[in-house]
């Protein structure tokens, strides 16, 4: 059977109303189903976090897996506030079945991103084949501010360079094949409804509901009724018991400010 891409739901962690604390497992609900927030976040700078990845199951992959994983964002340049840019970042990480990898945690990869009334990012997920010698892109990154995020108020050749140094990573990256090829992600902060989702401060998850085979992994409640996020964690709440989701997922955050 050829290898098919993983079919992909977009949903928000509903922090809103609860008092913050890992230890509470908080409503999901989907980004499409609830408004944005609206003039709470017009104008305002937004960073953006990865938060985590879980792989429950990645495909044709032994005890430890490889993947890359690009993440691109469209933004305002402070040079040129009247045309949207893009900007990526590129994470290449290792993995096993059924855990989350480092390098995710509350990790910056975006800041002080400018955008109008809505926020546009793609995301892309690969299996690594294998890798070209990277070392010296590696050196350059991890010499600068670069490896820590990228400053999208910054100077332009700035962004220019980090863009350029996470996509010859990628490039330099042989891949296998896409698990999630270009997903893209609309975000408006007026949303109400429509073939977009809500803007709002806080956490989102993307989550796999199919599989390479084109197996479907819904077992959860459609609306998402059924499912919490706990810390790095999604749950499932099946006859009382609280267990975790089982599919792939990542979890991004986004923290709006002055």
């Amino acid at each position: 059977m050829a290898r098919q891409l993983e079919n992909i739901e977009l949903v928000y962690i509903n922090i809103d109303h609860f008092p913050q604390d890992p230890s509470t497992h908080y409503p999901v609900v989907l980004a499409n189903s609830i408004a944005g927030d609206g003039d709470a976040i017009k104008e305002k700078l937004v960073d953006i976090y990865l938060t985590a990845f879980y792989a429950h199951n990645l495909p044709d992959w032994d005890k430890f897996n490889e993947a890359l994983l690009q993440f691109n964002v469209k933004y305002f340049p402070a040079e040129q506030p009247d045309e949207k840019e893009e900007a990526e970042f590129s994470l290449d990480f290792r993995v096993k079945d059924a855990t989350a990898p480092g390098g995710f945690l509350h990790r910056r990869i975006f800041k002080d991103v400018k955008i109008d009334d809505e926020l546009e990012l793609k995301l892309k997920l690969d299996e690594v084949d294998k890798k070209a010698d990277i070392d010296n892109l590696t050196a350059i990154v991890t010499k600068t501010s670069i490896a820590e995020h990228l400053n999208l108020s910054a100077a332009k050749e700035y962004i220019k360079l980090g863009t350029d140094i996470y996509n010859a990573v990628a490039e330099l990256t042989l891949k296998d094949d896409p698990i999630w090829n270009e997903v893209s992600v609309v975000l408006q902060r007026n949303y109400l409804s429509g073939g977009a989702a809500a803007l709002k401060q806080g956490k989102y998850a993307i989550i796999a509901t199919s599989d390479t085979k084109g197996k479907n992994l819904r077992y959860w409640n459609e609306a998402y009724e059924n499912v919490t996020a706990k810390g790095k964690h999604l749950y499932v709440s099946t006859e009382g018991k609280q267990t975790r989701l089982k599919s792939n997922y990542l979890i991004f955050e986004l923290d709006f400010h002055d």
